[in-house]
């Protein structure tokens, strides 16, 4: 079962979360809008530990005495009056719960700025490089300064696409260049290296690569063909 806070996978996420983020399971599941009733257990875990009641169920002297065992809890929680925690003492908890949840994702959204501003610039590479959840590495961002929206996701996976297909494009180069000083023409070197004139010219309209020194066309040529 994934925390929503760390994002890693957990078989029993309510003792995760009382030892590594000291916050209660019912805090938790108010603040990532969780029902009460549902178990914070991995599905086979609640499986098994469902089974293994329901086969002890079948013995009649334990399925009596856990019935017993029921009614006097009933009985008794009916006739106290003040049960379990007070309000006052819940929202102390609470407050303190929320603190400390709030301190690690202050910590933790240095790490996302870091990764947003200087890595892929997406929430997607937050989540795989980080192991965090889409919600809170928004959080975390949030926290960092950083105001992340679509638009913005938009423009790093562009600027992100455009320096890798630079990156392959400059391992292309660097494959030509072998035949930059050893043929006739750059018609030629283009043939030997496998590429088509087509690239060559994108190559150097974009600055990839000096124009071949034993090429027939005249640099002002070159030019208008590539306008």
């Amino acid at each position: 079962m994934k925390c929503e806070i760390c994002g890693k996978q957990y078989i029993n996420l309510g003792v995760h979360l009382r030892h590594k983020h000291k916050i209660d399971p019912d805090d938790y599941r108010d603040e990532f809008r969780i029902l009460r009733i549902t178990p914070l257990v991995d599905k086979e875990l609640s499986r098994r530990l469902s089974a293994g009641a329901n086969r002890r169920l079948l013995d009649d002297d334990y399925k009596m005495e856990v019935q017993e065992i029921c009614r006097k809890n009933s009985k008794a929680n009916k006739n106290r009056v003040h049960s379990g925690m007070s309000n006052a003492g819940k929202v102390a908890l609470a407050k303190r719960n929320s603190d400390a949840n709030f301190e690690y994702l202050k910590k933790r959204s240095l790490e996302v700025k870091d990764e947003i501003l200087n890595g892929s610039g997406t929430i997607w590479g937050v989540r795989k490089k980080l192991g965090i959840s889409g919600p809170a590495a928004k959080k975390m961002a949030k926290i960092a300064g950083i105001e992340y929206s679509s638009q913005f996701g938009k423009s790093a996976r562009t600027l992100q696409r455009k320096s890798e297909l630079r990156a392959t494009a400059m391992e292309r180069v660097k494959k030509v260049m072998v035949y930059f000083y050893t043929t006739k023409s750059a018609a030629e070197m283009c043939r030997m290296a496998g590429i088509t004139t087509k690239t060559y010219k994108n190559w150097l309209k974009a600055g990839l690569i000096q124009r071949h020194p034993n090429s027939k066309l005249s640099s002002a040529k070159i030019q208008e063909q590539l306008l």
